[in-house]
C-alpha cells in the first residue's frame, strides 16, 4: 500500500490524496480523495473515487468541507493513539 499527495495537472493549487491498494492479483484497487473547483461557484470542493475492478468501479462520491474535517479528526485520533503506544514502548 502506498499513500501519496499529488498535484492535479489542470490546476496547480488543487491536490489529490491517493491510497494505492493494488497488488499483482488486484490491479485496480485505488482510493482517491480529490479537490476540484465547482464550475458554478469556483469554490474548492471534494470528492472520493474508488476503483476495485473494472466491473466494480464505484461512482464518484462528493464530500463537504465538514466531511473532510471529520475524517481528519478521526484519523488524528488514531494517530494520537499510535503515538501514545509508541511512546509507551520507548
Amino acid at each position: 500500500m502506498t499513500i501519496e499527495k499529488l498535484q492535479l495537472a489542470d490546476d496547480e493549487s488543487l491536490e489529490c490524496i491517493a491510497i494505492d491498494l493494488r497488488t499483482t492479483k488486484h490491479k485496480n484497487r485505488l482510493l482517491e480523495f480529490l479537490e476540484y473547483r465547482s464550475p458554478t461557484s469556483g469554490d474548492v470542493k471534494y470528492k472520493i473515487q474508488a476503483g476495485w475492478t473494472d466491473a466494480m468501479f464505484h461512482p464518484t462520491m462528493h464530500l463537504e468541507d465538514s466531511d473532510i474535517l471529520m475524517l481528519s479528526k478521526l484519523f488524528n485520533e488514531w494517530a494520537d493513539k499510535i503515538k501514545n503506544r509508541r511512546s509507551e514502548h520507548n
